[in-house]
């Protein structure tokens, strides 16, 4: 009964450890997507920001050299 009980408790510490062990890569795996997720969120508005730019300078350069045509 001794034995038993000793494995019993062997197995479910062995069971809970491993319990904790997949909660702890769960939680780095869901820690590493949230570090993705904003990295790429941030790379997007900084291509937008870059291209809202880029065709700003380049209409007012057409408005200029329209202009300048004109005179």
């Amino acid at each position: 009964m001794d034995r038993q009980l000793v494995l019993a408790v062997s197995e479910f510490r062995s069971l809970t450890n491993n319990l904790a062990d997949l909660w702890l890569l769960n939680r780095q795996q869901l820690q590493l997507y949230n570090f993705l997720a904003i990295n790429f969120y941030k790379l997007f508005i900084n291509l937008h920001n870059y291209l809202v730019i880029i065709s700003y300078g380049y209409l007012l350069v057409n408005v200029l050299a329209k202009n300048s045509h004109v005179s």
